[in-house]
């Protein structure tokens, strides 16, 4: 039997005919040979009963089976079953694909030619329009071989199937190429526009693609002095330009009202008119105003720093008077005033007397001790009523040649009892800068020492602080000697934690905490499960938080008590009220500058109200290298993971900067972009100083163990000697390493060409 084409099909796609069966057909199935003729709208075959025309509305199923010697083709209609036997081996299962073909050729060259259609209009292709198109047709070939362009169809068949297939998997990449070539075609048709902007200046090429990129998300990726402002301005105006969107639909969002004034000024200039930029804080009240018919009043300690710092300074002294929080703050307080961190996760011994220095580890009654464990146990002994010296001189002379006056690292004089922290884990190792063979031999030192002068040792280790049994084997060792336990009073607590300067700063940390807690949305569950995650300071990071939520509620509750709202819950409000369809959102374009100092909170916003409008724009201009907001809320992965937060999105950066040279650029892009979670990006500068933009000044030899004025006399000499004129910033770490005002008033006689501050 063969397999041909039929060029006498009813549409200009032909048909295919099956016919001439094998010899062993022609054996068992004597007579007149058995044919089958397929065409996009009918089965034809021959029957002993003369032949029968099948239309396509009455087939429901054709399939083929493969048999010892032949296949079979069964045809399916809504009377009866029709079957042919003795087809050759591979005939039958091609002819069933071709009748699938037919079937889905209408919907096939539909989706080319509305594909087509899409990739030839006027205007630029945005990627929920190339996702609608998928989503229509994906079902086109349902059922078809990824190869039915080999069956032996017409040729216009062929390559609407081939297109089809390539369009279905190829779709994004096509539109993507298509936008490009399209962008760069806008660039001529509106050069004349493009070089009128920016006062006459014009926009750079990289602006312009910014500018005319109007993907359903863009995020233009912008260095410093590359013309952030600008490209805002700019793409506002094209819009109006273009008739793509009037004023009344457009929403321009500024993190700051500073910079909201700003823009507004900017748009002023670009002649931009009837389009106001607001802030999130402003877009918050606008819609919970229309949606409740009052602005909300806001709580004074939203608008001033310093009276929510003075507030919670007060929940904090409050909490004092309660059991609770009086428990809560004298944890977080005796126990993680500092952050601990072993010895053995140093690298040096230098590197961990560095870290101890600059933590400055003072006991509860004002010892400076030489580690977080030390200090660990004496405050311990403080709060428990256990009267203790810190490094006494042993009770018996030790000093020999060989060693120093024995100092124990605790004495309890009421039971003359020593006591000594040995730095070791439970296999006697020790951290690895220090000789362990050394150490662990002046560890047997001591316990001899006591040994022999009949004193009383007790012991204590580095793993008992790792592993948190420091506490039970202090309570342990007190135990054995006889040593009652005695909590401190409140009254005592109270005064302790007033009189250590603790309450102000902590306060100042819980204001910063409760801005990033509520502008990001962060629940109580999420917050506790990134501590527990932690693989550090897990429980002082717990201990914050009990102290933390307990201020949280406090402030909340006044909140609740005089009817008023904060900025964050402002935001949230108008969140819910989005999201809930009771204010619908007329803007089809949202546009937002410094998008990198978004909050998890605002992006909620933003989301609610690009979900209610189908057909919308979202452009965000930003420097995730400038984000300073971070105290406030803001959290950078807004922008470096923006696709995933708002959906597919075109990135556009800016590259050219105006505002550094080529050295000052080249030294700050690779310190920035040490830290991995930075977005990659390459700025090119305008012009070059020709010099170095970093010189290291060091004072001479010998300076070093001289005052630190000596040392910046040094220096300055050397910048005034590089520099005729400018400004010179002296950062020092404490207070005390600065010039006063006398030393201060002479630098300033010295070097009368540099401003020095």
């Amino acid at each position: 039997m063969t397999f041909t084409n039929s060029s006498d099909g009813t549409t200009d796609e032909g048909g295919a005919l099956l016919a001439a069966p094998g010899f062993v057909a022609r054996i068992l199935f004597p007579g007149t040979p058995p044919w089958v003729r397929v065409t996009p709208d009918q089965i034809v075959l021959s029957t002993q009963h003369g032949v029968v025309e099948l239309a396509r509305h009455d087939v429901v199923e054709v399939s083929a089976t493969r048999g010892l010697f032949w296949d079979t083709l069964r045809i399916a209609t809504r009377a009866e079953l029709h079957v042919v036997r003795g087809l050759p081996y591979g005939t039958a299962q091609p002819f069933a694909d071709m009748w699938r073909v037919f079937g889905s050729l209408g919907a096939i060259l539909s989706a080319v030619v509305t594909f087509e259609q899409l990739l030839a209009r006027d205007r630029y292709l945005n990627h929920t329009a190339v996702l609608a198109w998928r989503a229509l047709h994906a079902a086109a070939a349902i059922g078809l071989p990824r190869d039915a362009h080999t069956l032996p169809l017409g040729e216009h068949a062929k390559g609407a199937l081939r297109e089809y297939h390539r369009y279905l998997a190829d779709c994004e990449q096509i539109a993507a190429a298509r936008n490009d070539a399209f962008v760069e075609r806008q660039k001529v048709v509106h050069a004349s526009w493009f070089a009128l902007q920016n006062g006459g200046a014009g926009l750079t090429g990289e602006q312009q693609e910014a500018v005319l990129h109007d993907e359903d998300n863009c995020l233009v990726v912008a260095g410093a002095g590359t013309g952030k402002t600008t490209t805002v301005a700019a793409k506002c105006s094209f819009l109006l330009h273009t008739g793509a969107a009037t004023a009344g639909n457009i929403l321009l969002l500024a993190f700051t009202r500073k910079a909201a004034e700003n823009m507004d000024t900017r748009l002023t200039r670009h002649g931009v008119t009837g389009l106001h930029p607001r802030t999130f804080h402003a877009l918050g009240l606008e819609i919970v105003a229309e949606v409740e018919g009052r602005k909300p009043t806001l709580s004074r300690l939203a608008e001033d720093p310093k009276a929510l710092g003075v507030a919670i300074t007060g929940y904090l002294d409050a909490l004092l008077d309660e059991r609770a929080g009086r428990a809560a703050l004298t944890n977080l307080f005796a126990h993680f005033r500092y952050p601990y961190r072993p010895a053995s996760d140093y690298a040096t011994q230098d590197e961990h007397l560095r870290a101890l220095a600059a933590d400055e580890l003072r006991t509860l009654q004002g010892e400076l001790v030489k580690s977080h464990e030390e200090l660990m146990i004496a405050d311990w002994f403080f709060l428990h009523g256990i009267e203790y010296e810190y490094e006494r001189e042993y009770e018996h002379d030790t000093a020999s040649v060989q060693h120093r006056q024995y100092k124990p690292d605790f004495y309890l004089p009421e039971y003359r009892v020593y006591l000594e922290h040995f730095g070791v884990d439970r296999q006697d190792k020790t951290a690895p800068y220090i000789n362990a063979e050394a150490y662990r031999a002046e560890m047997e030192w001591k316990r001899q020492l006591h040994r022999t002068r009949n004193t009383t040792l007790l012991e204590t280790y580095s793993w008992q602080r790792t592993e948190h049994q420091l506490e039970d084997a202090l309570a342990a060792h007190m135990q054995a000697i006889g040593a009652p336990l005695r909590e401190r009073s409140r009254e005592e607590l109270k005064q302790l934690i007033r009189q250590q300067d603790f309450l102000d700063p902590m306060a100042k940390l819980l204001a910063t905490f409760l801005a990033l807690f509520k502008s990001n949305a962060w629940t109580e569950r999420e917050i506790s499960s990134a501590i527990e995650a932690q693989e550090r300071d897990a429980e002082r990071g717990a201990a914050f938080f009990r102290v933390f939520m307990l201020v949280h509620e406090r402030y909340e509750a006044e909140l609740a008590a005089s009817a008023q709202v904060d900025f964050h819950d402002m935001i949230a409000r108008a969140a819910q009220y989005v999201e809930a369809g009771r204010y619908r959102s007329r803007f089809t374009h949202v546009i937002v500058d410094e998008c990198q100092d978004f909050a998890r909170g605002r992006a909620r916003l933003l989301r609610a109200l690009l979900k209610q409008v189908p057909d919308r724009r979202l452009f965000c201009v930003g420097d995730d290298w400038q984000s300073i907001f971070r105290f406030s809320g803001s959290d950078i992965a807004q922008m470096t993971h923006f696709a995933s937060e708002f959906g597919f999105t075109r990135r556009c950066d800016l590259t050219e900067t105006h505002r550094f040279s080529t050295e000052l650029l080249e030294v700050s892009s690779h310190f920035v972009q040490r830290n991995p979670a930075q977005l990659r990006k390459r700025l090119t500068a305008t012009h070059a100083d020709g010099r170095h933009a970093v010189v290291v000044h060091t004072p001479g030899e010998g300076d070093a163990t001289r005052p630190a004025q000596t040392g910046l006399k040094a220096v300055l000499d050397q910048i005034a000697a590089d520099c005729a004129s400018g400004s010179v910033l002296v950062l020092g770490r404490y207070n005390h390493t600065l010039p006063d005002a006398r030393q201060r008033a002479a630098v300033a006689r010295r070097y009368p060409t540099l401003k020095v501050r």
